[in-house]
């Protein structure tokens, strides 16, 4: 029997966040993933049949005024919150998710939040005991994509606001992780990945969207 698949709506995720999400759930067997930004939930009323969003609170424009905008049009919506730190007491108790989070943490706080009938107020825990080795976060696909393009240990730890320790302990662990020996081998794994360039496609969108 063919079971109906969880829709998920990214909604203003970064493109590096989405393409490896996208990536990750592509042909997965229990969701499927769609992709959007809020101005063309607001302003277009575009039809979405996703019963979950998972919405980017790290930009500046976002405000607990956009959620419950979102949630007064798109009822059936369910929204996750997803973010490099916990929300402020301005967004309310959704349920809520750390980019750092490996994308098994990701499916199962999806999954939970799609079968959570307590509501908005309620939090998502995690507590997968899941084999991480070979999970990547996605602050570590971006830390390949930044080294794949050539970028040098400062700007890798400016666009991840990591220290230069925390730098060398990530990429050693990802390196032995994934087995890439050289930087030709991350390049390789970022191409493969489809990861190689993303950051350029990310100021672009933002560039276009801001």
């Amino acid at each position: 029997m063919n079971c109906a698949k969880l829709q998920v709506l990214l909604i203003d995720l970064p493109a590096l966040l989405a393409t490896g999400l996208r990536s990750y759930y592509y042909q997965h067997p229990t969701i499927e993933i769609e992709q959007t930004c809020s101005s063309e939930l607001l302003l277009k009323g575009v039809k979405t049949n996703a019963s979950l969003g998972l919405l980017d609170i790290d930009k500046p424009r976002m405000t607990l005024s956009l959620s419950e905008s979102l949630k007064a049009l798109y009822p059936h919506l369910k929204l996750v919150f997803f973010g490099h730190t916990q929300p402020s007491h301005r967004l309310g108790k959704q349920p809520f998710l750390l980019k750092s989070a490996t994308f098994s943490e990701i499916t199962e706080v999806l999954m939970k939040s799609s079968k959570d009938s307590s509501g908005y107020g309620s939090r998502t825990e995690i507590s997968s005991q899941v084999d991480r080795s070979q999970q990547l976060s996605f602050d570590d696909l971006q830390m390949i994509s930044l080294l794949a393009e050539g970028a040098d240990p400062d700007q890798v730890c400016a666009a991840l606001g990591w220290s230069r320790s925390k730098l060398l302990r990530r990429k050693g662990i990802v390196m032995a992780r994934l087995q890439l020996r050289s930087p030709a081998d991350v390049a390789r794994y970022a191409w493969r990945q489809g990861l190689f360039n993303i950051m350029k496609d990310e100021h672009s969108a933002n560039n276009l969207t801001a």
